[in-house]
């Protein structure tokens, strides 16, 4: 590793690649792979989230050079021009910081985003900015400075984020128009891998960690938001054919990596891993838990495909991280007979056959013996039957019983409860529903009210079958049938409000005689508007 200030220009020896944040979990991959091409390998990086541990397998390397500085306060006047340039700095302060937003960091995207464009157009140098999906995040215009963003925290990570990623974005694009310059972009969703930070605030970051140190997967909501995942050597692969393509100038390509992927999904996926019995729970959403979710991702435009499965790369990650996971398939018992039974086997490689053994001749008798011995009188042969031996054994019947208890507990009584409850729940929200038509909003409400803790219970026995979709590859199954019974849950819900906003109109027209001392107050008609909007 090289860290002093010699002077970095073109060579005709090696092409000369300038990465800034190349000590980032990202970073440190790419600028393997690079050297692996030959490459000369220039890493600017002022270490307030990379590492110099991911850098330090190839610190010996004589083509790799780290010069540690800020990009925002200008480029080493050491680097005088380069080949190609990376711009990967900032992307991870955001995706892995849980604190407020970093000024440096805006920054990055902005200032020094403006000092590497000057340096790959003095250079005459092909320019890669590494961006993010998340710029397809909607944004807001808000009139308060204080909550510009939005009003919570995670508002404020996410939006000021993606508008950092944008702003970078339109400043490639100037240069690009202006100048002239090489460039192109390069949009990643949430890349995971070896030395990947499991703070990272993604959902697979937190179901990693809570599997490596045996806590609950928990799954804020109903786990059906959306986002995409990518193993980090795919990243990189996309990232230098981006760069190194012909005629990829001027391009924007999105690596979605594959289809997106919901939050359910994630949690069984890296339960089915878990060496030991890893639960899937679900507790309430708030603002500071809720997913982040992307819905629009265009064409990559780029003749790329990941190659690493989702299962693959995280199975990699946990192997990377010492994680001994399960990756045993489900295989039915093999019942045998007593001949079959093994006793000792120590290899299933049949013996050569062996030499019959020579007959034994009949014991010679002595001569006096002979004399004594009267004939034997010979009478219908006896055969003696076999006595039958029972085809199970005890300890197979205990196993075919507590496999069975196993199954109605596990499996049945849950399918039977779900089934129960849905059926159920149904019944009481069209019972909700012809109350209503008559005008008996109480009844209305005391039904729907019922039906909504129907469905509620349904979802419950739904989950505790998650585990019989993901044996039989039917997880897009299991999501349906949750999100119909989430349907279910909001239209109960919906009529509870609107048995709630009509109950003060049950007795309009006795109201309005001119004998009644019952009145509509301005304080009933408010409440019938705020239950029938929230219905």
């Amino acid at each position: 590793m090289n860290e002093t200030t010699e002077v970095i220009k073109k060579s005709a020896l090696a092409p000369t690649v300038l990465v800034s944040g190349g000590a980032g979990f990202v970073g440190s991959h790419l600028i393997e792979a690079l050297l692996v091409k030959g490459a000369r390998v220039v890493v600017l990086d002022n270490f307030s989230t990379g590492q110099r541990s991911f850098v330090k397998s190839v610190s010996e390397n004589p083509n790799f050079t780290l010069i540690e500085c800020n990009i925002n306060e200008g480029i080493p006047d050491s680097v005088k021009e380069v080949d190609y340039v990376f711009h990967i700095a900032a992307l991870e302060s955001y995706v892995y910081s849980e604190g407020e937003i970093n000024l440096d960091t805006l920054l990055t995207n902005t200032v020094g985003t403006k000092n590497l464009l000057d340096l790959a157009k003095r250079s005459g140098a092909k320019f890669l900015l590494v961006s993010s999906i998340d710029v397809y995040q909607g944004m807001i215009s808000s009139e308060d400075l204080s909550h510009y963003f939005g009003e919570s925290i995670t508002e404020e990570r996410r939006y000021s984020y993606s508008e950092a990623k944008r702003f970078s974005e339109a400043l490639v694009w100037e240069y690009y128009k202006r100048h002239k310059i090489d460039a192109r972009i390069v949009r990643l969703p949430e890349v995971f891998g070896p030395r990947m930070d499991f703070t990272s605030g993604n959902e697979l970051g937190r179901f990693l960690k809570s599997l490596i140190n045996h806590e609950d997967l928990v799954v804020y909501g109903d786990g059906l938001e959306k986002n995409f995942y990518m193993y980090v050597s795919d990243a990189v692969n996309g990232l230098m054919k981006a760069l190194f393509l012909e005629n990829s100038s001027g391009k924007v390509f999105t690596l979605s990596g594959g289809d997106p992927v919901t939050v359910l999904e994630l949690a069984y996926l890296v339960k089915s891993l878990g060496n030991k019995e890893t639960n899937v729970v679900f507790k309430p959403q708030t603002e500071k838990t809720k997913p982040k979710e992307v819905k629009i991702v265009t064409s990559e435009g780029l003749k790329w495909s990941a190659k690493t499965t989702l299962k693959e790369g995280v199975s990699k990650t946990l192997r990377w991280y010492g994680y001994e996971f399960n990756n045993n398939q489900f295989k039915p018992m093999k019942f045998l007979k007593k001949e079959e039974e093994p006793t000792g086997i120590t290899s299933i490689k049949p013996e050569a056959p062996q030499p019959a053994p020579a007959p034994v001749p009949p014991p010679i008798l002595p001569e006096t013996t002979i004399h004594t011995l009267a004939p034997v009188q010979k009478g219908p042969e006896v055969v003696k039957k076999k006595e039958k031996k029972p085809f199970l054994k005890l300890p197979l019947v205990g196993i075919v019983a507590t496999f069975l208890v196993a199954f109605v507990i596990f499996a049945l009584l849950p399918l039977l409860l779900t089934v129960g409850y849905a059926n159920k729940g149904y019944s009481n929200l069209m019972g909700a529903k012809e109350s209503a038509r008559v005008l008996d909003f109480q009844a209305s409400e005391n039904l729907s009210t019922k039906a909504l803790s129907d469905f509620r219970h349904a979802e419950r026995s739904l989950y505790k079958l998650g585990w019989v979709f993901v044996l039989s590859g039917k997880e897009q199954d299991l999501i349906t049938y949750a999100k119909l019974i989430k349907i279910s849950q909001y239209a109960s819900s919906a009529v509870v409000s609107a048995s709630q906003g009509g109950k003060p109109l049950s007795g309009f027209w006795d109201n309005i005689k001119p004998t009644s001392n019952k009145e509509i107050t301005q304080e009933d008609v408010d409440k019938i508007l705020l239950n029938l909007t929230t219905a």
